[in-house]
């Protein structure tokens, strides 16, 4: 066998195979011996449509003790019982001791006003027993205000030059009512003996202690410097109003920097407002505090240091009492100071 025989033989293998192998593939595809389950396309497009109606999906927190209890630890005994809480005897509420005012405060003066007696001022200092420090140098005092905190229960009932301080006292619900107390100067306890003495000279009848009066003209309250005499009330001291008369502006421009405030809603001046002040200067002393806004004065508005220095110098004959309104974080309180008195 030559090789072309050989060759052709080959050819005719090759081209007998490729037709098998043609119409294996044509019948396979024909007959489908693949096994595949045929479907129904409309069906099977309306089942993927379909809206199913499902529960909501629940969530919870489970705290990580639960988990580790039930799965970890395999204890399973269930919700704990609970604590009993042994209660015992009830006891009674506290009892409120009463102090007597006398234990609280004494009387440094008294300046009555016969013809106006709410006007009528009392001048105290409290005593330790009463844990006030508040007022280190008195506490003034009118009809109707109440000792500092804690015994605003005693309030100022009437101020007599004559009788004392009569105060009477709050008491809350279930408490008993308490009886006025009446507070005398120092000098009304000593009062005299009055005995009645026979021709003999002896002593026939004693008579009780008299109290003798001795303010019924107290001397006007004139401290070195001003003081304190109340909320926002100060009484200006003789040495402070003399540093005033003679070096107002100088005292402002060393101890206190200022402005000129502008009301934001109309842009004009509408006061004096006070950006900083020395720490134990004579400004300080009057209350002047850090953000302050100086308002008016006496009912006379004003904008700047110099149109108040004016105003007071021009008026400090006729008045001795200058009210002041004071604007701080939208806040207005009043600041009332009192001229030291003429001597």
């Amino acid at each position: 066998m030559n090789v072309s025989t050989i060759k052709s033989l080959a050819w005719f293998a090759a081209a007998g195979l490729t037709v098998a192998l043609g119409w294996t593939v044509f019948d396979f595809v024909q007959t489908d011996r693949s096994g595949r389950q045929l479907f129904d396309q409309p069906l099977a497009k309306a089942k993927l449509d379909a809206k199913f109606d499902s529960e909501p999906i629940r969530s919870s927190t489970i705290h990580a003790t639960v988990i580790t209890k039930n799965f970890y630890d395999l204890n399973w005994t269930g919700k704990p019982k609970p604590v009993e809480v042994k209660t015992g005897p009830v006891a009674p509420p506290p009892t409120k001791t009463t102090v007597p005012v006398e234990q609280l405060a004494r009387v440094l003066f008294i300046q009555e006003d016969s013809d106006a007696p709410a006007a009528s001022r009392v001048l105290i200092a409290y005593k330790p027993a009463s844990k006030i420090t508040k007022f280190p140098l008195g506490h003034s005092l009118k009809v109707g205000d109440t000792l500092a905190s804690p015994h605003e229960y005693a309030v100022v009932e009437s101020i007599s030059a004559s009788l004392g301080v009569t105060f009477r006292f709050e008491v809350g619900e279930g408490e008993e009512p308490r009886e006025n107390e009446t507070l005398l100067p120092a000098a009304f306890k000593k009062g005299v003996e009055v005995a009645y003495v026979g021709a003999d000279g002896e002593v026939r009848r004693p008579n009780p202690t008299i109290a003798v009066n001795v303010v019924d003209k107290p001397p006007p309250y004139n401290p070195k410097l001003t003081t304190p005499i109340d909320t926002n009330h100060f009484q200006i001291g003789y040495e402070d109003a003399g540093l005033f008369g003679q070096d107002a502006a100088g005292i402002i421009a060393r101890e206190v920097r200022h402005r000129r405030h502008r009301d934001p809603r109309t842009g004009k001046f509408d006061g004096i407002e006070i950006q900083s002040v020395q720490a134990g200067g004579v400004a300080a002393r009057h209350g002047a505090k850090e953000g302050d806004i100086i308002k008016s004065i006496n009912g006379h508005p004003v904008t700047s240091s110099s149109e108040a220095i004016t105003f007071v110098k021009n008026n400090q004959e006729s008045t001795s009492t200058w009210i002041v309104v004071v604007e701080n974080k939208g806040r207005e309180r009043t600041v009332t100071y009192e001229s030291p008195p003429q001597q």
